[in-house]
């Protein structure tokens, strides 16, 4: 039987962090599981300050393209990032990641 599309599910964490210096934060993740019968067209990103409410659009990829780059952080500042998946019948619930710091080199 067929389903009628949906919305796509979250993409898959964890995200993992390539790269998080004072001035850029690199990140990448993976496709939904489940794109709810359509091609995922694009992913959303989004940020907020550790602390804050509202969550702040900071760029959109390809749905082939699973990293994102931003140098809209402020070192040494805690944020989170989320990242929705979209198709042509919606938005997926966020994948949100843990809190992390700009400026904290990996690995440290």
């Amino acid at each position: 039987c067929s389903l009628s599309p949906d919305r796509p599910k979250p993409p898959q964490g964890r995200v993992e962090f390539l790269e998080l210096s004072g001035s850029c934060v690199h990140m990448k993740w993976k496709a939904p599981k489940d794109n709810g019968g359509r091609p995922v067209t694009q992913f959303i990103v989004e940020r907020r300050a550790v602390g804050k409410k509202s969550w702040i659009k900071i760029g959109e990829v390809d749905g082939k393209v699973t990293n994102f780059s931003t140098n809209k952080v402020e070192e040494g500042k805690a944020y989170q990032f989320r990242i929705l998946a979209v198709n042509s019948e919606g938005v997926s619930d966020p994948l949100e990641t843990e809190e992390v710091f700009a400026g904290n080199p990996i690995g440290q």
